[in-house]
């Protein structure tokens, strides 16, 4: 009886431990305007790498294991890939961008 009582007490600490990891990761969404469906997104913080998809509307929803500055880049079919740095929180955070062409090149200008 001592045995499942230890083995119920394990097995749900693991359990709110995953979740707890899962909680802290902070969603990162917004949209970005002058771009078609598809395109895809990277978001770089240290060594790890996050991804998302723009749907065809421009938005996009990213989640990211751990606040810090991040490197957030926009992929584009056959053209140099965008990128601005953006800051990622334990809760979520909007970042709505305009892809612009300035100084003859592209880039995201936040709104």
């Amino acid at each position: 009886m001592k045995i499942y009582i230890i083995t119920i007490s394990a097995f749900t600490m693991l359990f709110f431990s995953f979740l707890a990891n899962k909680s802290d990761a902070g969603q990162i969404y917004g949209t970005i305007t002058n771009i078609r469906g598809g395109m895809q997104i990277q978001i770089k913080l240290g060594q790890q790498t996050f991804y998302g998809v723009t749907d065809n509307k421009g938005s996009y929803s990213v989640y990211v294991q751990n606040p810090g500055q991040c490197r957030f880049i926009l992929f584009r079919p056959n053209l140099v890939p965008v990128e601005t740095m953006i800051y990622s929180y334990n809760q979520p955070v909007k970042y709505d961008f305009d892809l612009v062409f300035q100084n003859n090149s592209y880039m995201l200008r936040r709104r």
